[in-house]
């Protein structure tokens, strides 16, 4: 009998201190038409018990007069969210709750918002949200779910949401989600599921979407595009599907991205492309396609992409490059080529890019920088060629281009960046004197891949024995001369 009333007791106490230690106050402030709570919630045992919010007003100022409500920077911890915070404050449009630690969104958590047009519960513990945790709140326009654990969601939560305009559902741990869990979300604007573990696309997803501009799917384990998956998005503008798994990609499935701006599709395992694939893209302004396994690069992947402003093909396999590649791409305006096995680049192979701004080769095995590359670009800015093996470097560079920042960081002549040199060139010059003096000592017939580099290396050594042969002629003329004149000695006569 006494035990069983010491473990009471201990209940008790235990109890007793959990809501002791519990606190929910605000500290107020802001505007009449920006009155926010400043909250503070420590109830880390996920009590929904709470029967006031502790805090004094502004003179003036009521809890109906709220608009607003952030969670304190520091000290909050919660595992649920309290009914009262909505309760009492009714007329709140905006909630922050990031980053306090809660497990579960319940039923009850936001069912007095009704005019909550504003929800942010990123950065917490999240692995269950009830279906009905947003039924009253219809004029929800941003909601962002980010960074928690939730492996999936019910099917009929957003079923309120007709007005929701951007929704982040990005890095939790959703493999799946039931397939019309998007219908009701026609106003979309958003999508953000990058960072989770989606293997395969419902194309039952995006059916519904009238308006969607930003679809993000980078960074799962996507390893095929379904040939409809997009089909009745061509509001699109930007479309992230970098980090995945993905080795092929149809022509049938991108087709109707007349609207598109910006593809992202690097670090995947792609090696090759339908010739015909960007056709539908003439609006492409960037595109990424780095870090996959191209070696061959098509110009006609690039004809109908005049309005293209950045290409980005970093770490690739590329080796080499036809003349005429980039030459559709009258807009462009920054160029990657870093991370390649480029030795060399042929003629005039930029020389169309009038509108080329900054260009990066760094990391090739490139040996030359040669002008006949680029010709006539007054608005190339910008050059990195760091960690090449450059020996060589033509001056008419510098008088043909804007140059302002070269960076030849880790190559044979010059290890250094030169930036910002408008007043004079004479100081470029002056820093890759070497490079310029190496080049103007170059045979011409191997500059700009004229011959290929054993041709070059053959006739090189050949020039090489060339001169050896003259100077071991000369020595021999030394050594017949000194041979004369030890004949006609007097004391060899005698």
């Amino acid at each position: 009998m006494v035990q069983k009333v010491i473990i009471l007791i201990l209940i008790l106490l235990i109890n007793c201190q959990a809501i002791y230690s519990q606190e929910l106050s605000c500290e107020f402030n802001g505007s009449p038409n920006n009155y926010a709570c400043r909250l503070t919630i420590v109830n880390p045992n996920g009590f929904n018990n709470f029967t006031q919010i502790n805090g004094t007003h502004s003179p003036g100022m009521s809890n109906e007069h709220v608009v607003r409500v952030d969670r304190s920077f520091s000290g909050s911890i919660t595992s649920n969210i309290p009914s009262i915070i909505c309760d009492t404050f009714i007329n709140t449009a905006q909630i922050d709750l990031s980053f306090i630690e809660i497990v579960k969104i319940h039923e009850y958590s936001f069912k007095s918002c009704i005019h909550l047009t504003w929800l942010n519960v990123n950065g917490n513990n999240i692995t269950e949200i009830d279906e009905n945790s947003f039924i009253a709140n219809n004029k929800l326009e941003f909601l962002d779910i980010r960074i928690n654990e939730l492996t999936t969601l019910p099917e009929n939560i957003f079923a309120s949401q007709q007005n929701l305009v951007r929704l982040r559902l990005e890095h939790t741990l959703i493999a799946d989600l039931p397939e019309n869990i998007f219908a009701p979300l026609q106003q979309m604007t958003f999508l953000g599921l990058e960072g989770n573990l989606i293997k395969e696309l419902n194309v039952k997803w995006f059916e519904n979407f009238k308006n969607l501009t930003t679809l993000s799917l980078g960074y799962n384990r996507i390893e095929e595009i379904p040939s409809n998956a997009f089909h009745s998005l061509n509001t699109l503008v930007r479309l992230y599907l970098s980090l995945n798994k993905i080795s092929e990609l149809t022509t049938e499935a991108f087709k109707n991205f007349v609207n598109l701006e910006e593809l992202w599709l690097g670090d995947n395992k792609l090696d090759d492309l339908p010739l015909d694939f960007f056709n539908s893209m003439n609006n492409l302004k960037v595109l990424d396609l780095s870090s996959n396994k191209f070696s061959n690069l098509r110009a006609e992947w690039f004809k109908p992409l005049s309005n293209l402003e950045g290409l980005l093909l970093i770490n690739n396999k590329i080796s080499e490059l036809s003349a005429d590649i980039f030459t559709s791409l009258v807009n462009i305006e920054y160029l990657s080529l870093a991370m390649n096995k480029i030795e060399d680049l042929p003629e005039n192979i930029f020389s169309s890019l009038h509108k080329l701004e900054f260009i990066r080769l760094d990391e090739n095995k490139l040996k030359v920088i040669d002008s006949n590359w680029f010709g006539i670009l007054p608005n190339l800015t910008i050059m990195t060629v760091t960690s090449n093996k450059i020996d060589a470097f033509d001056e008419k560079f510098i008088d043909n281009t804007g140059i302002l920042f070269l960076d030849m960081t880790g190559n044979i002549c010059a290890d250094l960046d030169i930036s910002d040199h408008t007043e004079t060139r004479q100081i470029m010059r002056d820093a890759l004197r070497t490079c310029i003096e190496n080049f103007e000592n170059l045979n011409p017939g191997c500059v700009s891949g004229n011959l290929d580099e054993r041709v070059c290396t053959i006739e090189d050594e050949i020039l090489h024995q060339h001169e050896l042969i003259t100077e071991l002629q000369e020595d021999v003329k030394e050594l017949r001369k000194l041979v004369e004149e030890l004949m006609n000695c007097s004391c060899i006569k005698n």
